[in-house]
């Protein structure tokens, strides 16, 4: 409209010139031509304008489809070159859908591939998702609904497209919220777009597939190097598991091993510990897998028969495949792996899985053979082992812990139980326990032995072996075996009369073969020897412990009585030393009495005398006993001391005609002691000397000097000791048993008194006797010393200590005042 506007302006100024401002007001006669004309005028302009209209807008849409066309051939470019020069197929996709938006609307946008098995799988998927999306899930495809959504109305998509994608053998489909949202010229687009696109696909799928065979190759020879350099079984599988992972998808890797002695295979890897029922050490049969290596065994919750009935519902649907390790007359095993259903296990899987199972076979025998010299050295470790704790162990219960830790390392042992047969009974004793917790006996609980039946196997076969698939129960009362799939028991000893058993326990079915209960076998006879004489030591220590407690029991008597004797000792000192200062008093004053009268009382004073010596005699080994005893050293002649008891013991001597013969060197002897404590050890074996002489005999005594010791003998010719007798000599109180001795007084002290003052002066004393032919007795004092330098108050002090001591040996003269 705008370019016929100047026409109209050129118009209106003609008018105006022509009749002017004027002319116009005053001739409106000759408005109707005017009127006429401009009518005619008016009608052309309209025309020219609807006509230029009209033209204007056809060029105008003309001009936004070449725009719009151009548009879409510009993304669709863009969208072949990003394909192109992208390698990563999941990256195109993402960028094929950002790009996509532009030419299509779309709310969904998924694209699905084949797969070998024929089935199609979810390959990626953008904008509205579903729950039973899943990248890499079978999808099932069915009319209108490609990418596996039955029901696209539930959210709310009302329109559809599919075009198929040739580079993937899949489809891509688009869906939309709208209605009639596409039309043919939306498919054309999607044709262009996937024409651009397939190329670039194209490209990245055989890059994807360069680089798997990269991969592929890199984990043989990874699995390769660990084959050739590993000798452990289970780090070739670690690395087995690690290579495969990345070039297939399984959640599940298994080795079976079969067994070369015979019977179940066993399981040394088993990812998905409980899958099937089934763990790491469980036995299973290998029968069919001679037949089913390499297969693709479908869906099925056990297609290959390994189970034990265990499991769940969701193993129902699951995808297996097994291989053979090594060749079918030589099999070591198989390989078995496992995938959720949806998942792809085919024929290229299984040819990788074979190739791989070829590649390790010799390794895995090399790591039998390594497994198997590991064993041997291992058990040999045992055996050393126990055999050291065998030869140091006085203790049963050590004994066994060495066992048990031992056996532990190389057996399967969840549970082992020692016990000790009882003499003359059918009940053992459980002398160790070790592992699961079980009810009923434990430690030092006597329990039911082996049965007959048990004992009869145990004498044919020397063990009892057990392997069972379900647990045992037993109606023994604290049967260590129940709870056990597998057991075994081996005699202690002699099968006929056994001193006790081992027993081990597995809660895996199968646990234990015939080399195993070989090597325990010799286990139970090494350990059986030391096992004796533990119990030999332990029925030692008992009755030592028994011994000791009386032992106790008598020290606990012997110091009531030594208190008892001391405490009436005292009281009856106190009287008898009153007595006998009256009786000395009343013989001072002997001309007031008549000779009858003296002589009663010489008889009371030897009495009192006697009786006093007594009391002194058991005040001394009362103190004794209770480490009270003690002594006053003083130097002093011997020779001297000698003299004076020579003289002594002459008035007692004469009563029996008996004849004391000394020897001692003519030199001047000085010895450092207790004088009055040696004169009452001489004195008491002089005493005993007489007493047990007869009448006409010669007594002997002897002194002789060896370095800085002197040594004193008492040699008689009496009725001697017999050799029963001389082991209780030096017991308080002790009397020999015989005629001969009880004619004779006494109180069974005087040797224990002298043999105690040797010792508290350092020394020792001894005894020689021959039974009707005499007694020897001798002791050694250390002390032989100089003559000492002379000091008058030295002297006088000493005498003084040597009289108290003498008179109150058992207290300070400073208590004298409390014991009068």
């Amino acid at each position: 409209m705008i370019a016929y506007a100047p026409a109209a302006a050129i118009i209106i100024t003609v008018l105006v010139i022509e009749l002017g401002l004027d002319g116009l007001r005053s001739s409106a006669s000759s408005w109707l031509p005017l009127v006429e004309v401009s009518a005619v005028l008016g009608g052309v302009l309209a025309g020219a304008l609807w006509f230029g209209w009209r033209q204007a807008r056809v060029a105008a849409r003309a001009m936004i489809m070449l725009n719009a066309a151009e548009d879409e051939r510009r993304i669709i470019s863009a969208i072949g070159i990003g394909s192109n020069w992208d390698l990563d197929l999941n990256r195109i996709f993402v960028r094929f859908s950002n790009d996509l938006t532009t030419l299509v609307a779309y709310d969904r946008l998924t694209i699905t591939t084949a797969r070998s098995d024929g089935q199609m799988q979810l390959e990626f998927i953008a904008g509205l998702q579903a729950p039973e999306d899943e990248i890499g899930r079978a999808v099932l495809s069915v009319r209108g609904s490609p990418d596996g959504l039955l029901n696209p109305t539930d959210y709310g998509l009302h329109s559809q497209m599919t075009v198929p994608i040739a580079a993937i053998d899949g489809t891509i489909t688009v869906r939309s919220r709208d209605r009639d949202a596409y039309g043919p010229h939306h498919v054309e687009i999607m044709r262009q777009v996937v024409a651009q696109l397939s190329p670039g696909i194209s490209n990245a799928i055989h890059y994807q597939e360069s680089q798997h065979l990269v991969m592929e190759r890199t984990a043989l020879a990874e699995i390769g190097r660990a084959a050739t350099q590993e000798i452990d079984l289970d780090s070739i599988l670690m690395v087995v598991s690690g290579a495969l992972s990345n070039l297939m998808k399984f959640d599940h890797l298994g080795t079976i091993l079969t067994n070369p002695d015979g019977g179940p295979a066993t399981i040394v890897c088993w990812s998905t510990e409980g899958l099937l029922g089934l763990k790491v050490g469980d036995k299973v049969d290998l029968d069919g897998a001679h037949t089913m290596s390499g297969i693709l065994s479908g869906r099925g919750k056990d297609p290959l028969g390994l189970g034990t009935n265990g499991g769940d519902a969701a193993d129902e649907q699951r995808l297996w495949m097994q291989v053979q390790l090594g060749e079918q007359s030589n099999l070591l095993g198989v390989i078995v792996v496992s995938a959720q259903a949806g998942s792809v296990l085919g024929e290229d899987e299984a040819d990788l899985l074979q190739r791989v199972a070829d590649q390790i076979a010799p390794a895995i025998k090399n790591a039998q053979l390594t497994a198997k010299l590991t064993r041997a050295v291992e058990e040999r470790h045992a055996i050393a082992a126990i055999g050291r704790a065998a030869s140091n162990e006085f203790e049963m219960k050590r004994i066994f812990k060495v066992v048990a830790d031992e056996l532990e390392t190389i057996m399967p042992c969840d549970r082992f139980v020692a016990t000790i047969t009882e003499p003359d009974s059918k009940y053992v004793e459980i002398i160790y326990v070790r592992g699961v917790e079980r009810g009923g006996a434990g430690v030092g609980d006597r329990i039911m032995g082996p049965t007959g039946d048990e004992r009869r196997e145990l004498n044919s076969r020397h063990v009892i072996l057990r392997n069972r698939q379900d647990k045992f129960v037993s109606t023994k009362p604290g049967d260590h075996h129940s709870g056990m799939r597998s057991w075994v028991q081996v005699a202690l000893g002699d099968l006929a009369e056994p001193m006790g058993y081992l027993s081990l326990g597995s809660k895996n079915p199968d646990a234990y073969d015939i080399t195993q209960v070989e090597f325990l076998e010799g286990i139970a006879r090494q350990i059986t020897p030391p096992l004796k004489n533990a119990r030999l030591f332990a029925q030692e220590h008992a009755l030592r412990d028994q011994l000791d407690v009386q032992n106790k029991e008598l020290q606990e008597a012997n110091a009531a009585k030594s208190r008892f004797l001391s405490t009436v000792s005292h009281e009856l000192k106190t009287p008898l030393t009153i007595i006998s200062g009256f009786i000395d008093l009343m013989i001072d004053d002997s001309d007031q009495f008549n000779k009858e009268h003296v002589e009663t009382l010489d008889i009371i004073r030897k009495n009192a005398t006697q009786l006093g010596s007594l009391i002194n005699d058991v005040l001394d080994i009362s103190r004794f006993d209770a480490g009270n005893l003690r002594i006053e050293p003083t130097v002093f002649q011997v020779n001297e001391l000698v003299h004076e008891l020579e003289k002594g013991f002459e008035q007692l001597l004469d009563t029996k005609n008996q004849k004391l013969t000394t020897s001692i060197p003519d030199a001047t002897i000085w010895l450092k002691a207790d004088r009055n404590r040696v004169s009452q050890l001489i004195t008491n074996l002089l005493s005993n000397a007489h007493k047990y002489s007869g009448d006409n005999r010669e007594i002997r005594l002897s002194v002789s000097i060896e370095d800085e010791n002197i040594t004193v003998l008492i040699e008689d010719e009496g009725i001697g000791i017999s050799e029963e007798d001389q082991k209780q000599l030096f017991t308080a109180f002790f009397r020999a048993d015989n005629q001969a001795a009880k004619g004779v007084g006494g109180t069974g002290l005087g040797l224990v008194i002298a043999k105690s003052i040797a010792e508290l002066h350092g020394g020792d004393l001894w005894l020689n006797s021959v039974e009707n032919q005499g007694t020897t007795v001798g002791f050694r004092l250390p002390g032989i010393t100089s003559e000492p330098q002379k000091d008058p108050e030295a002297e006088a002090k000493s005498a003084m200590l040597a009289q108290r001591s003498r008179l109150f040996p058992d207290v300070d003269w400073e208590d004298i005042g409390k014991i009068a």
